[in-house]
């Protein structure tokens, strides 16, 4: 996956609280997507950072 551009928190506060919060639950980026994608969230792309 290619590095984001800008730094976490610089434009989006909640993506900064979603990837730290996933990491402290373990997760792994895709299976917190497919998680959010069975409970209706279904315009996620595989880019989406958390």
């Amino acid at each position: 996956m290619r590095p984001c551009i800008y730094p976490l928190g610089d434009r989006n506060i909640v993506g900064t609280r979603v990837a730290d919060l996933r990491k402290a639950a373990g997760w792994k980026q895709m299976e917190f997507m497919a998680m959010l994608q069975l409970r209706g969230m279904k315009s996620l792309q595989p880019t989406f950072r958390s």
